[in-house]
């Protein structure tokens, strides 16, 4: 019982943080590189930044429906106590109108753990760039009922299909992983140039 409330509550709750978190970045109004997939967004970020230095803010720890908006708000989460949230609601709206980051570069690592998170952050983000790296089975479970529905053939599918809102939402540039079949069967949701990276390109 207690499972379903908090999946029922997970994207009304984060819609409040997303609100504000709207609010913050029509202010600060930087060029965003979204870098997403299953797994290796966390060592792409890191050589990313590796490059890139202080030019650009990072959204180190924080990938998800609330961890990007408190990551754009400037909010800081501990113990996730009643308390604690309570005071993360409060300070919300104050955050969005607080000063702006002064970097014009937001590199961005989102996931899709769940259902209507790939839509959910892609339209908050509206990416310039996309690094789309990955695509396989994690979170797997979350996806099962839309298998057992037939909305989907395999959760793979699902889970392909749950990242590739995030074509639909990059205005500029894709970059994809050129090797995967899933990736690639989502690419005509996009209208933007796309350019694959193999692994053997990465091996040349």
């Amino acid at each position: 019982m207690i499972k379903r409330i908090k999946q029922a509550l997970y994207f009304p709750i984060a819609s409040y943080f997303r609100f504000f978190a709207q609010i913050k970045l029509a202010g600060w109004n930087p060029k965003i590189i979204a870098i997403t997939g299953s797994s290796g967004k966390t060592t792409l970020l890191h050589l990313i930044e590796s490059q890139l230095g202080e030019k650009a803010k990072y959204s180190h720890h924080a990938n998800s429906s609330y961890g990007i908006p408190f990551d754009i708000l400037g909010l800081k989460r501990k113990k996730l106590t009643p308390d604690e949230w309570i005071g993360l609601f409060l300070l919300a709206p104050f955050k969005a109108f607080k000063s702006v980051p002064n970097e014009k570069l937001y590199i961005v690592e989102a996931d899709c753990d769940r259902p209507g998170e790939g839509k959910f952050l892609a339209s908050l983000l509206n990416p310039e760039i996309t690094l789309w790296i990955s695509s396989s089975l994690t979170h797997s479970v979350n996806f099962d009922s839309l298998v057992n529905n037939k909305h989907f053939a395999s959760a793979e599918e699902a889970i392909a299909n749950e990242f590739g809102y995030f074509l639909e939402y990059t205005k500029n540039l894709v970059i994809a992983n050129g090797d995967s079949e899933l990736i690639q069967k989502q690419l005509e949701r996009t209208s933007v140039p796309v350019k694959f990276v193999t692994e053997k390109d990465l091996r040349s």
